[in-house]
């Protein structure tokens, strides 16, 4: 393994390769790859952890996919599905700001009873009664299935969302960027190539996006390394164009029901990350999938967003719903770390 010395982050003309990835998921000293996400994290932003005041709303559980390993979707018949109406994801994002948030996190399934204007409606609402509120709104699934349900470009939609107040799309719906794996686990969804057209188009139309990858759902380390490496190429092109661009990347654990994190392949995914996109400006902690334990590790080995007090997080079925921002700081603290609250989420 000597030769893997070579891709210390400290090297800064040296980018990690298929090959290189391969062999440092095999890695037996996860000690040493973690000093070197962190170190590589200290280059970037000094010793700062990044959160925000948010409110994450999840308007709606009703999704016409069925992908495998989605705990979230509900169909009309069973008891729990739910939509919310566009004005009462409006007053939640009242009380957001009202209590201090700075930022709303709106997704929800693809539910093919709703209209353009719905969502038009729900933007503009926030924008007008808050208009210091960040938004950040709608998975690239959800602007393809409401593309193809309306016969609009996703240009188009994304324009209009912007025009109403939208700030930016998180990066849901990436799970693993592989044709073969979209065939087997979420045949009905949108493949990795539609993933990537969306982002690119938010990115030219000016605006910021995150990305997300879904691990520990059958998917194999080449795969995942794949990914990485997708996500590193598309962001090469959109800096190139000097418009918008991915902020931060979200490694999301799979988990069914509660909190079952594999603690040493959380970290070593968190590491590896953080190495091998070299021109993400972030990579999150994300606790409600994480744990609060996990993720304040978690800051040691390469994280720097630890995301916000989030409120009513529903994709999963996690214990904690909502963090104060002391408890955040507490957290950041402990971890040997500078807590920097984001005034805006452009520091994401």
């Amino acid at each position: 393994m000597s030769e893997i010395k070579t891709l210390s982050p400290m090297d800064n003309h040296t980018r990690i390769n298929l090959e290189h990835l391969t062999e440092l998921w095999n890695q037996e000293n996860l000690f040493e790859l973690g000093e070197w996400a962190n170190q590589k994290s200290t280059q970037l932003h000094q010793n700062q952890i990044f959160f925000s005041i948010n409110r994450h709303i999840n308007y709606t559980n009703y999704c016409q996919f069925a992908c495998e390993f989605c705990y979230f979707c509900r169909k009309p018949h069973q008891s729990d599905c739910h939509t919310m109406a566009a004005d009462k994801v409006v007053e939640l994002a009242i009380q957001a700001a009202q209590s201090g948030a700075s930022e709303v996190h709106i997704v929800g399934g693809v539910n093919p009873e709703l209209t353009l204007d719905y969502y038009l409606n729900m933007i503009s609402g926030i924008r007008r009664s808050c208009p210091q509120l960040y938004i950040k709104a709608f998975t690239a699934t959800e602007i393809s299935a409401l593309a193809a349900l309306t016969g609009l470009t996703a240009e188009r939609i994304l324009g209009r969302f912007i025009e109403a107040g939208l700030n930016a799309l998180p990066g849901g719906g990436a799970e693993i960027l592989d044709g073969e794996y979209f065939k087997i686990h979420c045949p009905h969804k949108p493949g990795p190539q539609k993933y990537l057209q969306i982002h690119a188009t938010a990115h030219t139309l000016g605006i910021d996006t995150n990305a997300t990858m879904l691990y520990g759902f059958g998917e194999t380390l080449q795969q995942r390394s794949q990914h990485l490496l997708t996500l590193r190429r598309a962001q090469d092109k959109a800096l190139e164009k000097g418009r918008g661009r991915f902020r931060c990347f979200v490694p999301l654990p799979y988990q069914k029901t509660g909190l079952t994190p594999q603690a040493l392949r959380d970290l070593r995914t968190i590491a590896l990350s953080r190495l091998t996109l070299d021109n993400f400006d972030h990579i999150k902690a994300f606790w409600p999938m994480l744990g609060l334990p996990l993720a304040q590790l978690a800051l040691c080995f390469g994280a720097t967003d630890l995301d916000g007090t989030v409120a009513e997080y529903q994709i999963v079925d996690s214990p904690t719903q909502h963090i104060s921002v002391e408890q955040i700081e507490k957290l950041i603290i402990a971890a040997g770390k500078t807590p920097t609250l984001k005034k805006t989420a452009n520091a994401n």
